[in-house]
Order: structure tokens, then C-alpha cells, then sequence
């Protein structure tokens, strides 16, 4: 009788205690209340993850109420909350950050910590994560949305680039423009903060040996965190003939030299560009790049994400000039270092034929609606929402590449 009744009620408490919830909210900034993009919300002790998008919303599935959340950003202070209590408010505000000017003033420390950086890169640059990845990209010509590609891939990266992906579900869609961008994300897989193959005494790039060769470096300011300092340089580049002109701000931890963000931007770099009319000249190019990195265990970092811009006007002689912005975001999620054997990836940079590569995996994939429905890892802006609505009503995803067009 008494083991009758002790069964169902240990069976009560079980489910309880591994119940599982599709977690949603929104991170906003504890003192002006506005919403804080590209939150890093993971599970302790677990490779699994999210980022909030930039509305500082999130979706986070496959948690349990006895489950750790860890909410941490560049510049805010870290934060752990229980899931019952993010079910609970649905509402997270982080502190910001203290930033400070620093107070080192003897010697080039902003080259040194740099230099460290290199050192601390190429030291980890072999420990590789497995996991997931979502590319987005989206076309717009004088503000208006001509072109749209999204793919989900099997990822293989390491603390510096993307180095290997396999597509599993992609779907794109175009309106009649001037010009498309049928391979960007070519720029993802070949963006990469180091290379272990290049002369780090005369390499271009900011992370080598001698920054200060190519790069006007300054050390703006430090953010603190509970233990933590990162160091916030801003580099110019030198004139130089041979480099295109580029700036930007890269943050490293000073405890551990690992490299946390990587931001810069990039002039007079037109060329190259896969576009459906290649008659078209560029005026006033200009690239953005940023580079997310999550802090692991002590001082390995994984890749956790990539936006590419790339903005110009189209020279059109005797008419007026249009302006075209094509940008990509790609996020990193479910990652940790336990390779599958059973998925083969594939390096952009060891490819023969890179330019035709990702259009022909495109057209391959199958479009299945119901995937992309509701996903909540593809959860999107207003904006971007407005956006897809637009070509869903036109049925343009999944008849973009038709049978005849195959």
C-alpha cells in the first residue's frame, strides 16, 4: 500500500525536477531601461546557449528550472539567475560595467598587451568547437530590401575564425535590383583575426609581433568587471600603399590577453565583390566588421559571432547614384569541442572554386517552411520580421531556385 502510494509521488517529483521550458525575455539596462543587444545567455555547465537579438529579446529552449543562467556582455557587469526566476520576471537588467581611464602612461602598453594577445591566440588557435551556426543576410538598395539569404550550418571554429561549416537548411529570395550578392558569405568564412601561416613580424594585420609597424594604437579605456579588466584599444592604420586605410577597437582581457571583440572598419576595399552585373563601378566602399568572442575556462575563447557590412554607391554616369548596403549576421550556438565524425566540413579557404560554392549548396537545399517557422533560434527584429513577411507573401522563398533554374 505504502509502496502503491510512494511510486506516483516520486514520479510527481521527477517530473517536476527535469521539467523543460522554452524560456523567453528580454534584457534591458538596469538605469535607462533600453533594451541591451547581443546578450550572451548560456547554461552553466553546458554548451548549450542563445544571444539576445537586437532588441535585447532571446529565446533559450530546453530549460530546466534548476538550471543557471550566466547573461554576460562587453559592457556589463556578468549576472547569474536561476531559470524559475527569469520564468518568473521575463524581464533581465544588467548593470553596467565600470569604465575607467587608464593610468598607465610609461612605455607602449597598448602594443604590449596587443603583442600578448598574439601570443595567447596562437597558443589556443588549435582547440576547435562544433556546433551550430545561423547566417543571415539581407540586400538593401536606397533603403529598401531587394534580397534575402538565410542558412543554418554544422560549424567548425576556433578563437579566430570561422573554419569549416556544412549547410543543413538554407532558403533565399530576391526582387529585381541592380545588382545581388549570391556568395557573400563568403566574407564569413575567410574573416579571420589571425593566421598561423603568415610572418607575424610583417604581417599587416593588428594581432602580430610589431603593432605599431602598420598601427596608431591607443589605449582609450579599461572596463571592469568583478575580477575581470579588459583593455579597450583603438588602432588607426598608417598610410601606407599597399593596405587600404582601416580603424577600429579591439578589446582584450588583461588577466588572461585572450582577444574578446574585434571591431573595425575598412576603406576603399571595392573590389572583388561577387555581384550579377559586374559592369558596375562602386564609389565610396566601405566595410564593417565585428567579431564576438565568449570567454571559456581560463583563457580559451570561442568564436560567438560575425557581422559583415559592406555599403557604396553605384556610379550610374549620367544618373543620379544609388546607394546599396549588403550586411550579414552569423550566430554561434550549441558549441563545445566534441567533434561529430559523421559531418564533413568544408574550408572556404582550401576550396577550388570558392566563388561558385555557396550559390550551388543554396540552390541544393531544400526549402521546408515549417522549419523556419517559429525557430527559436531565428528569432528576428521587427524589422527584419517586416522584412521576411515581404517575400513570403510574394512566395518567393522556395521558388527562388526552380526546376527549370536548377
Amino acid at each position: 500500500m505504502i509502496a502503491r502510494f510512494l511510486f506516483p509521488c516520486l514520479l510527481f517529483i521527477s517530473q517536476i525536477s527535469f521539467a523543460q521550458h522554452t524560456l523567453s525575455g528580454q534584457i534591458i539596462d538596469s538605469l535607462t531601461n533600453k533594451p541591451i543587444p547581443y546578450v550572451n545567455i548560456s547554461v552553466q555547465n553546458s554548451p548549450r546557449g542563445t544571444a539576445s537579438n537586437e532588441n535585447g529579446e532571446f529565446i533559450l529552449p530546453l530549460v530546466k528550472e534548476d538550471d543557471m543562467l550566466i547573461f554576460s556582455h562587453l559592457s556589463y557587469r556578468r549576472d547569474s539567475l536561476p531559470t524559475a526566476l527569469v520564468i518568473k520576471s521575463r524581464q533581465i537588467r544588467l548593470v553596467a560595467a565600470i569604465v575607467s581611464l587608464p593610468s598607465v602612461t610609461v612605455g607602449n602598453y597598448a602594443a604590449d598587451l596587443i603583442k600578448n594577445a598574439y601570443h595567447q591566440i596562437k597558443k589556443s588557435n588549435a582547440v576547435k568547437y562544433y556546433g551550430k551556426a545561423f547566417y543571415r543576410q539581407t540586400t538593401l538598395v536606397e533603403n529598401e530590401a531587394t534580397e534575402i539569404q538565410e542558412i543554418i550550418w554544422d560549424a567548425k571554429s576556433c578563437n579566430s575564425q570561422l573554419d569549416g561549416t556544412s549547410i543543413n537548411e538554407a532558403r533565399y529570395a530576391a526582387k529585381d535590383a541592380p545588382m545581388r550578392f549570391s556568395n557573400f558569405s563568403l566574407y564569413t568564412k575567410i574573416m579571420s583575426i589571425y593566421n598561423d601561416t603568415e610572418d607575424s613580424t610583417t604581417s599587416d594585420r593588428l594581432l602580430n609581433l610589431n603593432p605599431g609597424k602598420y598601427y596608431h594604437l591607443e589605449l582609450a579605456n579599461i572596463v571592469k568587471d568583478q575580477d575581470n579588466e579588459v583593455a579597450e584599444i583603438v588602432f588607426t592604420s598608417k598610410p601606407n600603399p599597399d593596405m587600404p586605410p582601416k580603424k577600429g577597437i579591439i578589446y582584450i582581457d588583461i588577466n588572461t590577453s585572450a582577444v574578446i571583440k574585434y571591431k573595425a572598419s575598412i576603406f576603399d576595399m571595392g573590389g572583388g565583390v561577387i555581384v550579377s552585373k559586374s559592369s558596375i563601378k562602386a564609389k565610396n566602399p566601405v566595410w564593417e566588421v565585428e567579431m564576438n568572442f565568449q570567454p571559456m575556462r581560463g583563457a580559451l575563447t570561442k568564436l560567438d559571432y560575425i557581422k559583415i557590412s559592406f555599403s557604396f554607391d553605384i556610379d550610374r554616369k549620367s544618373k543620379s547614384d544609388k546607394n546599396v548596403k549588403v550586411s550579414s549576421f552569423s550566430f554561434f550556438y550549441d558549441s563545445n569541442q566534441q567533434p561529430l565524425a559523421a559531418i564533413k566540413y568544408t574550408d572556404i579557404r582550401m576550396s577550388k572554386n570558392p566563388q561558385e560554392e555557396d550559390r550551388d549548396l543554396i540552390k541544393k537545399a531544400n526549402y521546408n517552411p515549417d522549419f523556419w517557422l517559429n525557430n527559436p533560434v531565428i528569432k528576428r527584429t521587427p524589422l527584419e520580421e517586416s522584412i521576411i513577411k515581404s517575400f513570403e507573401e510574394k512566395g518567393s522563398f522556395g521558388t527562388m531556385f526552380s526546376q527549370k533554374s536548377k
